[in-house]
């Protein structure tokens, strides 16, 4: 199974981060685990544009706190690819302090975490105890295993990391949607973007 990668495109997608009207600032979103709606209240979900390229919104971002923000538009079309791991909270987005939120957008729990790195083929600095990887340090090359998990995923090792797995990889890549990078695991600087 073809896998790639999901991050924001830094130079376009915006920097973003919750409000001072924003209920929940917390690093919640990563844990590739269902939300429990009595431990965070997500009521109030708003995010403000701490840079804008060109001024514009995107389609896709990702918040300070690790929160995926994707548009109406976005949302509609994963919802129609039949991508039921993801549950959706309604979010606001103000382009700048004072601007007319824009209603049209939310905030995303990618629900699933794989460990699927192919230890074997991957150039990676890693720590070990008792024979088991307990953190890895630094990506020369990361290589994924063919087996497949679902359509989209957090990758276990780099919770901040999204696995899209083909064919919702090759349609979001030619859909047109704004602020998204996709790209193969092999080409990852292990931080936020291609080598």
């Amino acid at each position: 199974m073809t896998k790639k990668l999901l991050f924001p495109d830094l130079e376009r997608s915006p920097a973003i981060t919750g409000t001072d009207n924003c209920t929940c600032y917390g690093m919640i979103w990563e844990t590739g685990k269902p939300l429990n709606p009595n431990n965070h209240d997500l009521s109030r979900l708003e995010f403000i544009c701490e840079r804008r390229h060109k001024g514009k919104l995107t389609d896709f971002a990702v918040s300070d706190a690790g929160c995926p923000i994707v548009s109406k538009t976005l949302k509609d079309f994963l919802d129609n690819l039949g991508v039921d791991n993801i549950d959706y909270y309604p979010a606001t987005v103000l382009k700048k302090a004072g601007a007319e939120p824009n209603h049209d957008y939310f905030a995303c729990n990618i629900k699933g975490m794989a460990n699927c790195i192919d230890f074997e083929k991957s150039e990676l600095e890693i720590e070990m105890e008792d024979e088991e990887v307990m953190f890895i340090h630094e990506v020369d090359t990361l290589v994924l295993n063919s087996k497949s998990y679902g359509t989209i995923y957090r990758l276990y090792y780099y919770e901040r990391v999204i696995v899209l797995e083909d064919p919702l990889a090759a349609a979001l890549a030619s859909s047109g949607f704004t602020g998204m990078k996709i790209i193969t695991p092999e080409n990852w600087d292990g931080f936020a973007g291609e080598k």
